[in-house]
């Protein structure tokens, strides 16, 4: 994911024209600004991928029981990025 991401870095480094800054300062808050929305998209998209698109409609637990697939939810986790949003799927167990 990392070579990826770079790639694109350097892609759109040589292919658009860089925007004069009026300092430092100004350079830094703007990558830190574009860091945060790629880190959080990024995050949510890994976590997303964690479930699957289409989740089985049973999976048996580690205790013997099943648990059956109820809805997507939605996720929230506070990182190091920041608080992140992404879609989960929801199971309850079967008695």
């Amino acid at each position: 994911m990392k070579a990826v991401l770079l790639t694109c870095i350097r892609e759109a480094f040589n292919s658009e024209p860089l925007e004069a800054t009026t300092s430092f300062s100004a350079m830094e808050v703007e990558v830190k600004q574009m860091l945060d929305e790629v880190g959080n998209r990024l995050m949510s998209a890994w976590l997303e991928a964690q479930d699957g698109k289409c989740p089985a409609d049973t999976q048996a637990c580690a205790y013997g029981q099943q648990a059956v697939y109820v809805r997507r939810r939605e996720g929230v986790s506070l990182t190091l990025l920041g608080c992140r949003r992404w879609s989960t799927v929801s199971r309850r167990l079967t008695s």
